[in-house]
């Protein structure tokens, strides 16, 4: 009997979630508070209106790929022999949500937020965000089945790589039998565990960095435009002194992750000590935005995406800066590792050549004879391989 050709992995738990926070966004766009938008202009209404109609369509499109997952033949025709399908969904959806996400966190737009970016409907602000980020991982476990890039096992393996490492070296200290120590060769680990790959971790650290780095930069500056842009004398300070900072780190920290970034990809690499001084660097920097711009008298005070997304983008860095810790370790460990087998090797040839010269004849054909067993008779010989012993003389 044939047997059964294997479904793709259901995403169904991912779907449903985005459709239940697509859901939580619809309802409160339609629910928002009428007092608050008596003042409304023209392009905040039409802005609401793009609003309802994308959340309706995400909605729509949300429905129909939870249901598809849940009934095995849909999934045959829409996943299995239509894999593109899905992905032009996800990528349309995307750009629906990044949309969705800058009409409702934009001060300017006035649908989550007020006017200094301090949030006034958290429904609406924190759900549109948690659904664009749904999106990001609907497609990371859709590159994943179809191009076969395993993003999500690199990040669950390499967590356990070190000890591994360590605990594979342990446990070759003896042989199974628990007789002693194994030799040398044995307790060599596979050239997979030798080398922890970590390079997974920063490189999707790096790349939040860069998305949060671009919106620390694109809030700050849009809060500088709409406050700052005044003659000098008008300028409130420290305030905007404080969003030129912000401004400056922001952008900082975009080009340092997009660097790093087309390092990891072009040469799968990047050198030690650069990735920790670029860590370093923008890890100052972030401590001194998030104690300027975060304060009372900061841009970033209220809640809002400035204020997020330097805490974000802070806890990136932080992340890179663990995965070059774990790089060390690492080095350090394999050091240490490769540092004893080459010592184990070199006292099992010194025992080899030991016994060689001292513990046997040459040839191997047993030990040497005693000086006693040489002088016990005048008459006796003792044939050695080669060599004739007797207590006259001694011939070849």
């Amino acid at each position: 009997m044939e047997q059964q050709q294997q479904l793709p992995p259901s995403r169904f738990k991912l779907w449903s979630i985005h459709l239940t926070f697509n859901t939580i966004v619809l309802i409160a766009i339609l629910s928002r508070d009428v007092e608050n938008n008596v003042d409304e202009n023209n392009d905040s209404k039409q802005n609401e209106s793009w609003a309802i109609a994308l959340s309706i369509l995400s909605f729509i499109l949300s429905l129909i790929f939870t249901i598809v997952n849940i009934l095995p033949k849909y999934r045959t025709i829409l996943i299995e022999n239509n894999p593109k399908v899905e992905g032009i969904i996800i990528v349309i959806l995307t750009i629906f949500w990044i949309t969705l996400v800058a009409i409702v966190s934009s001060p300017t737009s006035g649908l989550a937020v007020y006017d200094d970016g301090a949030v006034y409907l958290a429904n609406l602000y924190y759900f549109t965000w948690s659904a664009f980020i749904m999106c990001v991982i609907l497609g990371s476990f859709y590159v994943e089945d179809r191009f076969q890039v395993q993003i999500h096992s690199h990040l669950r393996g390499s967590q356990n790589q070190n000890q591994n490492v360590v605990n594979y070296s342990n446990s070759n200290d003896s042989n199974d039998d628990g007789s002693g120590p194994s030799s040398p060769s044995s307790t060599q680990p596979p050239q997979g565990l030798v080398k922890a790959n970590t390079k997974i971790d920063s490189f999707i650290f790096w790349t939040a960095c860069m998305v949060s780095s671009l919106i620390v930069m694109g809030t700050s500056a849009d809060i500088y435009n709409r406050n700052c842009e005044v003659a000098v004398e008008f300028k409130p300070q420290p305030f905007c002194g404080r969003s030129v900072f912000a401004i400056t780190t922001g952008t900082i920290g975009v080009v340092f992750s997009l660097v790093m970034i087309i390092m990891k990809i072009s040469i799968g690499i990047t050198p030690f000590l650069m990735e920790l001084g670029i860590a370093g660097i923008l890890f100052i920097l972030y401590c001194l935005e998030i104690v300027s711009v975060t304060a009372q008298q900061g841009p970033g005070a209220p809640l809002g995406n400035l204020y997020y997304f330097s805490w974000i983008s802070f806890f990136c860095i932080f992340g890179v800066g663990k995965c070059c810790y774990e790089d060390y370790v690492s080095i350090v460990e394999t050091s240490e590792l490769e540092f004893q087998q080459q010592r184990e090797m070199r006292g099992q040839r010194h025992n080899d050549v030991n016994g060689h010269l001292y513990g046997s004849a040459p040839g191997g054909n047993g030990p040497l004879p005693s000086l006693e067993q040489m002088s016990s008779s005048d008459d006796e010989e003792i044939q050695l391989p080669g060599i004739i012993v007797s207590s006259t003389s001694t011939s070849l």
